[in-house]
């Protein structure tokens, strides 16, 4: 059997080809019955549309065709029956399928080397593609404190707020991994990765994974889940912007006291997303990595420069904090940034894994308002400058400090329960809200530390859509703090779906920010069921904001609610 050593697709106007007005059963039919049975080592086909929803599809091909090849309409998604936005093709070579998705403006392209050699049974999920509205995101995972031969692994979970079916393919070709298939409306589809893909050292290079997902109303979490040690992260999508460079910074936490949290690392993670792709690094302390099988040691305060391919990996790590460290590109990368194990406060007993994907500077902001967390004595901020002379006015219940902070420079206030603070910046900054050790709070072991991005109020919106930690063998207790600015309080037109329950919170106890006795905002705790849930606020033009977690035995998680609407941390 011939080897398929290459398939390209092109969906285009159809030009200088009289077409005829159709029924979309007859559309699909059209489809369906395009066969060719030729043998042939290559296969090109360009199948060509019109942008009228009930226009017929016709075929050309270029070239020898395979034996028993067929090409089939399986599901389109429109709008406005105006404009074809999807059509997804399932490609047949004897018994092994490739699937495909397009839209009118998409080039399909096999983006590795496997190949379907003897079109016997094996299923092959080869075709990246490029779709308007579609979002595509770049993520790793690097490992945390518990040894890998415990309960847990890594995992992906997808929500969408779409009303059709939406299409998404994971691609991790480092670890051989590779899936796609559809997530439907208001439920979950949870990707169970395995343990080759942690990162464990700066000689794991290639474990990078790309998902792309056919849709901008999604939802995207990343979720590590160890015994004793969970945590989630809201994955973001790729933006690019119109900039000359990408400027990240690493955030974390200082080295803890108690002897088995000292030993584990304040950890950076970049995945590059384009090939050929500069890196500059600037570190705060001391590091030893490993770049395309280089090694390299790393002094503070020097810039270092490398050049990282599409899904190459780069771990930063050391004993001590690496916040602040700065990472610039010349195109859009993805960074990833936390703790083996974070100890928070430094001297309270109880360490867990942290881990945020962190925006670029550019898509930070200079207003944040921060909420307490349900059933905890105490909570912790960290405020991160990108530019010099950062004035940073903080206001927790009425009562203000100020600094004044350097770029890559950040400050730390531990709040009490009843604490509600407004963060202004007069340049942009990043903040994080870490829950504390299960000691502070004295509560048999419950809860650990966890970070979660605070979002900036350019970030706020009527409607997100959230998902819980998903971990079926620890007892957790899930809530959402809920934001929303003054001029938008009417509790009885915020609506939350949880649990199967569709509820208005005007009975719920909200809390005001005040500033300069002037209330700017208000707040609410709220216990929520396991799984999917949203957030609506049913006036469109009212700006909120959201962040889940949930605290077990020893564990805590959370993460912000996810933004369906707008592309979630685009300025």
């Amino acid at each position: 059997m011939k080897i398929l050593t290459q398939l390209w697709l092109l969906l285009a106007f159809l030009v200088g080809v009289s077409i005829q007005q159709c029924t979309i059963e007859e559309f699909q039919m059209i489809a369906i019955n395009m066969i060719n049975s030729s043998k042939a080592t290559n296969v090109s086909r360009t199948i060509r549309i019109t942008n009228t929803y009930y226009n017929c599809l016709s075929l050309f091909d270029t070239g020898d065709h395979y034996s028993s090849m067929s090409v089939s309409i399986i599901y389109i998604r429109s709008d406005d029956l105006n404009n074809i936005h999807e059509v997804r093709y399932n490609l047949q070579c004897n018994n092994s399928v490739w699937e495909i998705v397009g839209n009118q403006s998409t080039v399909l392209r096999n983006n590795n080397t496997r190949y379907c050699e003897d079109c016997t049974d094996q299923t092959v999920n080869e075709y990246h593609c490029t779709v308007g509205d579609a979002r595509h995101y770049y993520i790793a995972f690097f490992s945390n404190n518990v040894p890998m031969s415990h309960r847990g692994q890594p995992s992906i979970v997808l929500m969408t707020s779409e009303i059709h079916p939406v299409y998404y393919i994971v691609e991790a070709p480092g670890v051989d991994y590779y899936a796609s298939n559809f997530v439907t409306n208001n439920t979950e589809v949870i990707l169970n990765l395995t343990n080759n893909n942690l990162i464990t050292s700066s000689h794991d290079q290639d474990k990078g994974i790309h998902l792309m997902i056919n849709s901008d109303r999604v939802t995207v979490i990343g979720q590590n889940l160890r015994h004793h040690s969970d945590e989630t992260f809201l994955c973001l999508p790729i933006t690019s912007l119109c900039v000359d460079e990408y400027v990240y910074y690493g955030i974390s936490v200082p080295r803890g006291n108690d002897t088995f949290s000292s030993n584990q690392n304040s950890s950076i993670l970049v995945v590059g997303t384009e090939d050929n792709t500069l890196m500059k690094l600037t570190v705060t302390q001391p590091v030893t990595i490993s770049v395309s099988n280089c090694t390299d040691d790393l002094t503070t305060g020097i810039q270092y420069s490398y050049v990282i391919n599409r899904l190459q990996t780069v771990l930063i790590g050391s004993v001590d904090d690496l916040t602040g460290t700065k990472i610039v590109t010349d195109k859009p990368a993805s960074v990833i940034s936390g703790h083996q194990c974070a100890v928070v406060p430094g001297n309270v007993v109880g360490c867990d894994y942290i881990i945020e994907q962190v925006p670029p500077t550019t898509l930070w902001g200079r207003v944040y308002y921060t909420a307490p967390l349900a059933t905890r004595r105490s909570y912790t901020i960290k405020v991160l400058a990108a530019y010099n002379s950062t004035v940073v006015d903080i206001y927790c219940n009425n009562t203000r400090e100020c600094h004044n902070i350097s770029e890559g420079e950040s400050v730390n206030i531990t709040l009490s329960l009843q604490e509600h603070c407004v963060i202004n910046s007069s340049k942009e900054v990043l903040v994080v809200q870490f829950s504390h050790g299960w000691k502070d709070d004295n509560t048999d072991q419950y809860g650990d530390p966890m970070m979660t991005l605070v979002p900036a109020t350019n970030q706020y919106s009527n409607k997100f859509q959230f998902s819980t930690l998903q971990d079926q063998s620890e007892d957790y207790t899930h809530y959402i703090n809920i934001i929303v600015l003054a001029q938008y309080y009417q509790p009885d037109m915020i609506y939350l779906i949880s649990g199967g329950l569709n509820r208005s919170l005007d009975t719920h106890q909200w809390a005001p920010f005040m500033v300069n006795n002037v209330t700017e905002a208000y707040s609410v705790q709220v216990n929520i069921s396991k799984g999917v849930g949203e957030v609506v606020h049913s006036n469109t033009t009212a700006l909120m904001s959201t962040v889940v977690y949930g605290f077990g035995n020893r564990i805590a998680y959370g993460h912000p609610g996810g933004n369906d609407i707008t592309v979630v941390f685009a300025g």
